[in-house]
């Protein structure tokens, strides 16, 4: 009987880092691919690397927060990144920030305090579905010449003087790429603060749990109320808000993102209401997304 491995496919990646690059971004979600595509839309001839350890497009709905633009930040991705099209084709506009005050045990929406924030036809923002979002964005990468990887994680980074060392796998694939500038956009990884031993304590200890409801949620439905329902120009636009539940020691969002389900997180001090858990970790599994930090 013959070597069977002889016969055996091997499987390798298409497509490998490497080369020499001006900047490399470590890191492809939003501010790793936000960076890399100013950079080539304002220095085309820059030689530009972002890679990402995501090995597929992430997943609409992804259990990320940072879905409520602010002014600046729409702009930056409106007029800065060229993302106009793709923010209002396929995101919603954002109607201002509701908020809405305790009243008695909370059970009644029409009796808390309803303030929202206007909306300006100028400077209006965004509820960005970040999936969505980021995935356009390594695209914009792609096409606008910056060398964009998924599945190649980085292992080690040596820092030189002129230049640095990247070392990349994916799989049991090694690659190994140099740059001028290292960009650390790796999330909670913080692989060159780590490396440099740069954190520092902020003293802000506050525990975040985060949901994602498919279908969405109108929370007009919650009540009959014809006054409170008629101080809208029309039924179903609070939900265009980013609307904020707040109590003492805590607050919670809502957030319709297009692709249809809706962002519902709690940010809540832990000296009110603390958790079972006593250390930083993060825990995810099927429909949510949670984590806490003390």
């Amino acid at each position: 009987m013959g070597d069977r491995s002889a016969s055996m496919l091997e499987l390798k990646a298409l497509r490998v880092p490497q080369g020499q690059y001006d900047v490399a971004v470590l890191g492809g979600g939003l501010a790793g691919l936000s960076m890399a595509l100013q950079l080539k839309r304002q220095r085309p001839e820059t030689r530009v690397l972002v890679t990402d350890k995501r090995t597929e497009p992430a997943p609409e709905a992804a259990f990320k927060v940072g879905e409520s633009t602010v002014e600046n930040g729409a702009h930056y991705y409106r007029e800065v990144l060229g993302m106009r099209d793709h923010l209002e084709q396929s995101q919603l506009r954002k109607l201002g920030l509701r908020f809405y005050l305790p009243a008695g045990d909370n059970s009644d929406i029409t009796k808390r305090v309803e303030f929202c924030t206007p909306a300006h036809l100028d400077a209006f923002t965004h509820q960005i579905d970040r999936g969505r979002f980021e995935n356009e964005l390594f695209r914009r990468c792609l096409k606008n010449g910056a060398d964009a990887y998924r599945g190649w994680r980085v292992q080690d980074v040596e820092l030189g003087a002129d230049e640095h060392r990247i070392t990349l796998s994916q799989e049991d694939e090694m690659a190994t790429v140099s740059a001028r500038w290292i960009v650390d956009a790796s999330g909670r990884a913080n692989l060159l603060r780590r490396k440099l031993d740069l954190g520092t304590d902020t003293g802000h200890h506050v525990n975040a749990a985060w949901i994602r409801l498919a279908g969405g949620l109108d929370f007009e439905d919650w009540t009959d109320d014809a006054e409170w329902l008629g101080r809208m120009p029309e039924p179903g636009l609070r939900r265009l808000s980013t609307t904020h539940l707040i109590a003492p020691g805590y607050w919670l969002w809502l957030i319709q993102l297009a692709s249809g389900p809706i962002s519902i997180g709690v940010c809540a001090d832990p000296r009110f209401h603390p958790t079972r858990r006593s250390k930083a970790s993060t825990r995810s599994w099927t429909g949510c997304s949670a984590t806490s930090r003390n």
